[in-house]
């Protein structure tokens, strides 16, 4: 079995006649920010997106959720290049859990906390419909990790989960959501970014946008030296990092469950999956 990684699959790493593969794949979890009409107003602004993301501990929320499945998951700073890729840099170290800075940005912007512990700015509650795909229970412990983290910084996070058809199918094209929870399946080519992080692309969910970045973004599909190419992609991580586009998780585990007669398996991490070389299984 090659299942998506839950808590329950854990147990099967003790019985007898099984081998358990995991290694860290190359799909991240990761929260766009809706920068739109739609979303929150407050989100249109650089320092409510960092204070966001200061109010999560992504390390607590990686060992709570993937710590028994495969404790090397930990928290993913960038948006453009995977762990242990050419061109990997932690871009958004600067904005790791931090209660403290958050308060202190809230109050630097004249916001002031409810009493229910909730700041609001100008008029607007510092509060975010969260949506992400129902019947995942590793998503729904997720969110319920972030909402409590969040609400002891003053940031209120609301249940808005979906079934994924609607998530995938209406939500994200018409970016119609405050904050959205999902993977992005990845190759080791960092083409992708372009069409997620570009001024006005289809696949640009959260309507970031950053004239500059688009330009570098535009400049590397075109770029046929490799290494001029990822520093294009790497100087556009810097940004995307510093504007905090949208905030990376975690790189999600891959999860391979064998029995131990059968001879010649192999974890792929790609889309291609374990069947990639089913021609050198045998049963031993």
């Amino acid at each position: 079995i090659y299942p998506q990684p839950q808590l329950a699959l854990a147990d099967l790493r003790s019985q007898a006649g099984l081998r358990v593969v995991s290694h860290v794949g190359l799909q991240f979890e990761h929260i766009e920010i809706e920068q739109g009409a739609k979303g929150n107003p407050l989100a249109k602004q650089t320092w409510i997106r960092r204070a966001l993301m200061q109010s999560l501990n992504r390390a607590a929320a990686a060992k709570a959720l993937y710590g028994s499945l495969n404790p090397s998951v930990g928290p993913l700073n960038s948006l453009v290049r995977l762990k242990g890729e050419a061109g990997f840099r932690n871009d958004f170290a600067a904005y790791n859990y931090s209660p403290a800075k958050v308060d202190a940005a809230m109050k630097a912007h004249n916001c002031t906390k409810g009493g229910d512990g909730i700041y609001t700015c100008n008029g607007t509650k510092v509060a975010f419909d969260f949506a992400s795909t129902t019947g995942n229970a590793l998503r729904t412990l997720a969110f319920t990790i972030f909402q409590d983290q969040a609400a002891k910084a003053g940031i209120q996070l609301k249940n808005a989960f979906v079934p994924a058809g609607t998530l995938f199918g209406s939500k994200l094209p018409a970016h119609d959501f405050d904050l959205a929870m999902f993977t992005y399946l990845v190759t080791v080519d960092p083409h992708y970014n372009v069409s997620i992080y570009s001024c006005g692309n289809a696949s640009n969910y959260a309507e970031y946008c950053n004239r500059t970045v688009t330009k570098w973004l535009s400049a590397s599909d075109k770029e046929l030296n490799p290494a001029k190419r990822l520093a294009l992609i790497t100087k556009s991580g810097k940004q995307i990092g510093s504007d905090v586009a949208a905030i990376p998780l975690y790189q999600r585990p891959t999860y391979l469950v064998y029995k131990t007669s059968v001879k010649g398996m192999v974890d792929n991490p790609t889309s291609q999956g374990p069947s990639f070389n089913a021609e050198n299984w045998s049963k031993g």
